[in-house]
């Protein structure tokens, strides 16, 4: 039966640029679309949607409503295997991936995930050989996890995988501030707390540990929402301590940087000669020159608004990267980019001005 399910199969693709790919080089494997198959299998009557919340979420992710949507059908023949790779967001809510293993007996297949210098290995097929009663094995991770399945070395690997959301609806007594934030929040209050630190405000800058799908163009903020793990912990925090925190991006032509609160429409990016495209965002689109001094300025006793000291708490992981076009006008057009990335920004007030929670 299940090398009739496997012969049922169309082969599996997987996405690339916005496409679907088929390379049985780079992935070998059988799929089946949700309109070819059904299953008696809910992951949300098995409790998944409570662990996971409880196991993979953090600080106030914890405790928001998620959604679990089945996405495909895989079987991992002899041989089947797929390279190393990150799934793509299939919308900004989006945030991680379920997979669950059906217990068919096979050998290999094992599913290999590396972050941040770090790897874990999940082997559905030992896991589910240890059990006394049929059980199924399940793994979920954040979309921006790199993850292989290794070769299947016999017997056929069924899994189904189901795409992780966050939604709309919130649960009822959600409190201010959840335990997993303490250390961070005792942390960051005793900085503000000092008088030395910033004392005439500044700027503080956070990287992004996680990858979130950059909209085209447009406001960032819808992306705020969307934030999971640290990430959402740092912003939590810094506001519930009364921060001025969002999502902004920060382009540098070598030279110069800024900072703007959305990532800008090509169309409106062109320069010409005698000024420079960090000149031209800040000027006609609203951008704020970011000062590579992080030392406090004794002469001044505001935040100037039309430049800003960034100084970083935790440094970029390059994994919101932003590559945007323009024309540049001289003797002959021609199309350049700048390259910027997306950070978490937090206003800090001056000492005299600061009311932490």
């Amino acid at each position: 039966q299940l090398r009739e399910l496997a012969e049922a199969c169309d082969p599996a693709t997987f996405g690339m640029n916005q496409q679907d790919v088929y390379d049985e080089s780079y992935r070998k494997a059988g799929k089946l679309d949700l309109r070819h198959f059904a299953t008696h299998f809910n992951p949300d009557t098995a409790g998944l949607a409570e662990v996971i919340r409880e196991n993979l979420l953090e600080g106030k992710d914890d405790n928001r409503p998620i959604g679990l949507e089945l996405y495909k059908l895989n079987v991992y023949g002899p041989g089947s295997f797929f390279k190393a790779h990150k799934d793509t967001p299939r919308a900004p809510n989006m945030f991680g991936s379920l997979v669950v293993v059906f217990p068919a007996k096979h050998e290999g297949g094992a599913l290999v995930l590396r972050h941040q210098n770090s790897d874990w290995t999940f082997d559905a097929a030992k896991e589910l050989s240890n059990t006394q009663q049929p059980q199924v094995a399940y793994i979920a991770f954040y979309s921006n996890v790199e993850h292989e399945v290794m070769e299947v070395q016999s017997g056929y690997r069924i899994s189904l995988t189901y795409n992780l959301y966050f939604t709309k609806s919130r649960p009822q007594n959600t409190p201010a501030l959840p335990q997993t934030q303490s250390r961070f929040l005792r942390a960051l209050r005793s900085v503000l707390d000092d008088r030395t630190f910033l004392p005439y405000g500044g700027t503080l800058g956070f990287g992004l540990r996680h990858q979130y799908p950059l909209p085209e163009e447009g406001d960032l903020t819808p992306l705020e929402s969307c934030l999971k793990g640290s990430d959402a912990v740092v912003m939590e925090v810094c506001r519930y301590l009364g921060l001025d925190v969002s999502l902004r991006a920060i382009y540098d032509d070598d030279e110069q940087s800024v900072m703007m609160n959305h990532l800008p429409a090509a169309s409106k990016m062109s320069v010409g000669e005698g000024r420079s495209i960090v000149d031209a965002m800040c000027e006609d689109l609203g951008g704020v020159l970011v000062d590579g001094d992080d030392d406090d300025d004794d002469d001044d006793d505001e935040m100037d608004e039309d430049e800003s000291s960034v100084v970083w708490v935790t440094q970029s992981s390059a994994q919101n990267r932003d590559k945007r076009p323009y024309i540049y006008y001289g003797n002959e057009s021609s199309l350049s980019f700048i390259y910027g990335e997306v950070y978490l920004i937090a206003r800090v007030r001056p000492f005299n001005r600061r009311a932490v929670a």
